[in-house]
């Protein structure tokens, strides 16, 4: 039987908090630990039992200690027996330093032996507090999303550090600490436990702080007042504020008094702490929203992805728009009390702190699988293997990412001992010492593979006269191409890309232990834009684009970035993303000399080589497609059993050795020119222009598919998109490969009602002459609370391919979506957004791609030029 987790929880609270709790209450000094520590749980203040709470419930074992809190922690120690000095026994809390606090601690974790601690207070419970308990905790995680203090520069006690904010996450990969992005919550019987249907007799709230490190938020207070905005806050910093502001300020509230306040409000501001950069993320968030309050915002980034603007909460850019928010919600209660409903539903359905303990408990599941101790190694290997620590970049030995011995084996020439070990014990903690390197890894028999393919077959080899060739490396996991490139050419400056926080600590010491200089090291992924996207893992690859478990976030930048001079060989292993990155940088690819691209054949991906392959013809590329070994890639080895299905691996091994040929320059005089470039939507070049924005839509609007998705003619943009799915169907008028459902949106026939949470439906409504009718079945088909992604011509060439066989009717304006979509669903909520501009309308009819406009063309918005119209339409629920 499993064992249950048994997870630490440390946290602090503020010292003001603290004594003031105790001031209330005098007689709690002498209390034993459980009647303190209900005491404190009843106040809801901060993260209060909200991980424990929702760990036992999963089934886990968990405890609360608040760090810092003297009389709390005596209490433990005194009623566990844990401490024995008699003038520790009236709990008085006086002349308890650090040093005590810290001695109570290790006492506690020895006591208690927790699998799992979660540091809340990184800052006061340093690695320094952490290390004398490293060895009898299986697991240690930080948690943080806030300025970073001085005490956290060594990080070394930690296994994983955790965040809401994705600059964080990637700082502390950066520093080779492994990071997950993991958000914040709200604890949703606190919308039952306090009244939140009671009338709302406060405008406008703000509880938090008013320090240095909110200058935006300062500034914005400052300007609401100024404004005449009337506003009730509670919080700290007063002396920060001007007059004008102040008089609106009333002393800090926590917990129930926070959320009673929340309870209250019409309206609650939010503004973000500087650190967060570009990032939504804080606590108010969900604690507003959750109360059932309407949360005012400020614009983000990634705020879509916690919550739909507009439909859930409303946002502003700036200052001016604040108050033109505050003032049009406060004047129209019904579309305020809308959003706060939907706000408030969706908080508790999606950021409910059951669901991040769900979460929780699967990363620790995760993580605490890889620690295999030596002694588990069978014992037909023993008298190959021995104990041995890795070096950590910059770091003393005590300090480094691996706490914890790794099993050291000598590889033979042919790695023929690697592969006899990987299929007795696959997944440990293994130093493997080959060509006279030491190279760390957990998965051994993904080390063979790649060690084999890397060293011995040599995929990669390329040759130059440079003594200081630039190299690319792109998809390093654990570093195996960049060793093979220092060790052929020691003075080469690499670059090499790896997001995944156990191959980026991995890939650091491998470099670092075998001495490799000029590397610089990018903890994100390659893709075609700058920024976030979901992605998953399995047990063998870093992070396919075609995994149905995309639950994290991932960093990822443009190859373009970092090809601004010649390079003199790129390699790209993308696990599926290699076509996107090529046409990123197509008009690049001049600058590099030499090439390998490893080509997944993924079912999942479609057939995506010969567009591969006239990428590089275009640039000059003389290039060669090889398999890898039967291992490796056996569906390439005779005799082949292709099937539907079925996935192989290649090798595209190119140099340029042609001058190359360009995509023809747009005709100057194209007014003249009555032939366009393209009759095919530019899908002869590149990505369709208004392919391009509906992909721009549907990624912003990725929460709304989930659950049961219906898809319109294939379900590519269910597999890129989706979020949480369970059941993918697609529905066509004729039976055909993927097809699930044969129906007529028009008639109605085949199509099921009431039964999809979202339907995808793109470009398909201008091929259907009774619109109205397709719209309204389509509708009925969605669960209440569904949503529907649609997308339209608003400005295009015909489709001669849909024109011959079944028609192309319609093209459409916002004003002529909305109110097609407002007559279907009454009820409904509808947003219809237009794309394009005047210059890409142009392109758009010649046929030309997204490849031929530039990206600051692609961005702009004229709402005279509507290319393609995209809604959103969101049921009742």
């Amino acid at each position: 039987m499993k064992r249950r987790l048994r997870f630490l929880i440390i946290n602090t609270d503020y010292e003001h908090f603290i004594q003031d709790c105790y001031r209330r209450n005098p007689a709690l000094r002498r209390a034993s630990f459980a009647e303190q520590h209900e005491t404190r749980m009843r106040s809801f203040f901060g993260m209060n039992d909200f991980y424990s709470r929702n760990l036992k419930a999963l089934g886990c074992e968990a405890i609360d200690l608040i760090y810092n809190n003297p009389y709390m922690q005596m209490a433990y120690a005194l009623d566990h027996g844990l401490m024995r000095n008699s003038q520790w026994d009236e709990r008085s809390g006086k002349g308890v330093d650090g040093n005590v606090l810290a001695l109570l601690f290790h006492a506690q974790v020895r006591h208690y032996r927790p699998d799992v601690i979660v540091n809340l207070a990184m800052e006061t419970v340093t690695s320094a507090v952490l290390k004398p308990v490293r060895d009898q905790v299986g697991l240690i995680i930080g948690q943080h999303a806030a300025p970073l203090a001085p005490a956290m520069d060594d990080l070394s006690a930690y296994d994983l550090v955790i965040s809401s904010l994705p600059n964080l996450v990637q700082y502390f990969n950066g520093r080779g600490r492994p990071s997950r992005y993991f958000q914040l919550g709200f604890e949703a019987p606190l919308a039952t436990l306090i009244p939140t249907d009671s009338p709302r007799t406060v405008d406008v709230a703000f509880v938090g702080g008013f320090s240095s490190a909110h200058a935006e938020g300062l500034r914005l207070f400052e300007y609401l007042a100024e404004a005449g905005i009337k506003m009730t806050l509670y919080g700290y910093g007063g002396e920060n504020l001007s007059p004008l502001v102040r008089r609106f300020l009333n002393p800090p509230v926590y917990g129930r008094q926070m959320y009673e306040v929340y309870a209250k409000a019409k309206i609650v501001v939010n503004r973000h702490i500087d650190i967060s950069g570009k990032y939504a993320n804080n606590m108010r968030m969900y604690e507003a929203t959750g109360m059932g309050a309407l949360l005012l915002t400020d614009m983000k980034e990634n705020l879509s992805n916690l919550f739909i603007p507009g439909k859930e909460v409303v946002a502003y850019s700036n200052p001016h728009q604040c108050v033109r928010e505050i003032r049009s919600l406060l004047k129209d209660p019904t579309r305020r009390k809308a959003i706060a409903f939907a706000g408030q539903k969706r908080t508790i359905e999606t950021h409910s702190y059951r669901k991040r303990m769900e979460e929780l408990v699967q990363i620790v599941e995760k993580e605490l699988r890889w620690t295999v101790p030596c002694a588990s190694i069978p014992d037909v290997m023993k008298g190959q293997v021995q104990a041995s620590k890795p070096s950590a970049e910059g770091a003393a030995p005590d300090s480094d990412p691996f706490d914890g011995d790794f099993c050291r084996v000598a590889a033979d020439r042919d790695l023929d001992n690697i592969a006899r070990l990987a299929a007795l014990q696959r997944m440990g903690r293994w130093a493997v010492v080959f060509q006279g390197m030491t190279i760390y890894c957990r998965d051994l028999l993904s080390f063979y593979v790649s060690a084999k393919n890397v060293f011995i077959e040599r995929i990669y080899d390329f040759q130059t006269s440079r003594a200081d060739p630039v190299v690319i490396d792109g998809g390093g996991q654990i570093g195996l191409f960049t060793l093979y490139v220092k060790m052929k050419y020691p003075n080469a400056k690499v670059t090499v890309f790896e997001p995944d926080g156990e191959y980026l600590s991995l890939l650091r010491a491998n470099l670092s232990t075998n001495e490799c200089r000029d590397v610089r090291v990018v903890p994100s992924r390659l893709y075609k834009y700058e920024g976030i996207m979901r992605a998953g893992r399995d047990k063998s690859s870093g992070a396919p684009i075609f995994s149905a478990d995309a639950n994290r976030n991932m960093s990822v930048v443009r190859l373009g970035n970092y090809i601004n001079k010649n390079v003199d060989f790129l390699k790209l292993d993308m696990e599926g993303a290699e076509l996107e990155v090529l046409r990123d940088v197509a008009g690049q690819l001049p600058y590099v000399r030499e090439l390998a691209v490893k080509y997944y054949g993924i079912p999942q991906l479609g057939r995506r080589l010969r567009q591969i392959l006239e990428i590089l013809e275009r640039a000059g590329f003389k290039s060669l497609v090889h398999d890898l070994d039967a291992l490796t890639t056996s569906a390439a080895k005779p005799p082949s059993r292709l099937a539907t299905g079925t996935g192989f691996l290649l090798v595209i091994s190119g140099r340029r050795i042609f001058a190359g040929t360009p995509h023809p320059p747009a005709d100057r005089k194209a007014i003249e020119r009555t032939r366009p470039v393209s009759r095919k939507f530019g899908l002869d070049r590149g990505k369709p222009i208004d392919r391009y924005y509906i992909e721009l839509f549907l990624n912003r609007h990725r929460d709304a598919i989930r659950g049961c998705v219906l898809e319109i003619g294939d379900d590519r943009y269910t597999r890129y998109f989706g979020m949480q799915v369970t059941q993918k169907d697609v529905l066509s008028a004729v039976a055909g490969p993927g097809v699930t459902i044969v129906g007529d949106l028009a008639s109605g026939k085949g199509i099921p009602r009431g039964f999809f949470d979202c339907i995808l439906m793109t470009q398909t409504l201008q091929m259907i002459f009774n619109l109205r009718a397709a719209l309204l079945n389509t509708v009925n088909a969605l669960k209440p609370g569904g949503a529907l992604l649609l997308s339209a011509s608003g400005i295009s060439q015909i489709s001669r391919y849909d024109m011959d066989r079944w028609g192309e009717f319609w093209r459409f304006t916002d004003r002529s979506m909305e109110r097609l979509l407002k007559d279907a669903a009454p009820s409904g909520r509808v947003t219809v957004e237009t794309f394009g501009n005047v210059a890409t309308a142009k392109a758009f009819l010649d046929g030309l791609a997204c490849e031929d406009v530039p990206q600051d063309i692609l961005a702009r918005h004229d709402p005279d030029y509507q290319v393609v119209l995209c809604a959103r339409l969101d049921m009742a629920p």
